[in-house]
C-alpha cells in the first residue's frame, strides 16, 4: 500500500504520512489506532515501528 493509498484512507495528507515513515512526527492516537488496523498489526507494534525510526534520526 502506498503513501497515497494509506492518507486517503485516513483522511491525511501524503505528507504527513511520509513525516511518520521517515520519523519527523508521530500520528496522533486516532490515526495510530486506524493506521494499525490498515495494516493488520497491533497499535503497540505500530507504535514501537515509529518510534524506533524516530530514534533512528
Amino acid at each position: 500500500m502506498t503513501h497515497y493509498e494509506i492518507a486517503k484512507r485516513l483522511g491525511v495528507s501524503k505528507q504527513a504520512v511520509s513525516k511518520w515513515y521517515k520519523g519527523k512526527s508521530l500520528p496522533s492516537p486516532v490515526h495510530l489506532v486506524a493506521l494499525s488496523k490498515l495494516v493488520g498489526k497491533d497499535v503497540e507494534t505500530v507504535l514501537k515501528e515509529f518510534l524506533r525510526k524516530k530514534a533512528e534520526k
